[in-house]
């Protein structure tokens, strides 16, 4: 073969690898922003391949949006009964100046790993999800558990429900100073997670955001945070981590919600600083749940804050009940003072 066959071929090859791996205007479907100044990424149409680059412009227009459902079930292939039988993985990369990813818009895909710009803002609700029914068994199933790590932008300010949740192969999260928010459930049932660094710019941590990370070893809440919020229906922020056996609260935490360390049945010691000033316990008078009975903070404590904690020592369980009767005492006072306005 001569010198010039040799370098045609050669750039030929070249040309077919970009075509593959390079994604061009013509694998997404797009519409406008709101505004009009930028594009929404409406529907991946492409061939999938090892990684998918979003590119930063289309048509002269800048890339602004992921927008719902836009990836949904990229690379997973099911049967008729939605039982996942193949996955076709890849990576994705996101253009600088992405301000948003909607709702859904990786959910129960094949994706490996992400890389989120510091430009975006918001992550939508189950927008990286993984669990999905499956219908023979009745229960919801990570179908792709690839996703190993992911590393979330400095500027993010909103978050919906759900944005990782069943991720059961997400080993690392990267929280970077300056995130100044966590989504409720937004990072629940991501049973490969051992550790999990705060950073100070994070001020509350919502229900259910690590319920049922089981392989939670330790957790270090930093200055900053002033409150673990409540969870509904028995699931707290940190509800079922089962291997958590120690937990450290800042100075500045103020309150620790309903059923926030629920079900952490290896956790044995609790450090607990001056200033909680409520511990939530839950309320079990008739005013609250229809029956007639009088209110238990010690019980209630136990059943409901920390309820299923029976490994706690005897030194947490003391400081424990002694903030709780302290934020009942500030509680009947408060309904006192109501009392008297009237």
């Amino acid at each position: 073969m001569s010198l010039k066959r040799s370098i045609l071929f050669v750039s030929i090859a070249l040309f077919m690898a970009g075509r593959v791996f390079s994604q061009t205007a013509q694998d997404f479907e797009v519409t406008f922003t709101e505004d009009g100044e930028g594009v929404v990424i409406k529907k991946f149409t492409g061939k999938l391949s090892s990684t998918i680059r979003i590119p930063a412009a289309i048509e002269g227009l800048p890339v602004k949006e992921i927008g719902e459902r836009a990836f949904v079930g990229a690379g997973t292939v099911t049967n008729a009964m939605r039982v996942m039988t193949t996955n076709i993985p890849f990576a994705v990369v996101l253009p600088q100046g992405l301000i948003k990813i909607g709702d859904e818009a990786f959910l129960d895909s094949a994706i490996t790993s992400v890389v989120i710009p510091d430009s975006v803002t918001e992550i939508g609700k189950l927008a990286f999800a993984n669990y999905m029914l499956n219908t023979q068994t009745g229960r919801f199933e990570p179908p792709n558990p690839l996703l190993s790590s992911i590393t979330l932008p400095r500027g993010l300010s909103k978050v919906g429900i759900g944005a990782f949740r069943g991720n059961s192969a997400l080993k690392t999260v990267v929280i970077p100073e300056g995130c100044s928010v966590l989504g409720k459930e937004m990072f629940a049932e991501c049973t490969a997670l051992t550790t999990i660094t705060i950073p100070k710019s994070i001020t509350s941590i919502p229900s259910h955001a690590f319920a049922l990370c089981t392989g939670l070893k330790t957790l270090a809440i930093p200055e900053g945070v002033t409150e673990i919020d409540s969870g509904n229906y028995g699931y707290g922020a940190f509800y079922g981590c089962t291997a958590l056996t120690s937990v450290t609260l800042p100075s500045t935490i103020t309150a620790i919600g309903n059923n926030a360390f629920r079900g952490c049945s290896a956790l044995t010691t609790v450090t607990i600083p001056e200033s909680v000033e409520t511990i939530d316990g839950g309320y079990i008078g008739s005013e609250h749940h229809g029956y007639s009975g009088d209110y238990d903070y010690e019980r209630t404590l136990l059943e409901w804050a920390f309820r299923e904690c029976g490994k706690l020592s005897l030194a947490a369980q003391a400081r424990l009940k002694k903030i709780t009767a302290f934020s009942y005492q500030r509680e009947q006072e408060k309904e006192q003072e109501k009392l008297q306005d009237l």
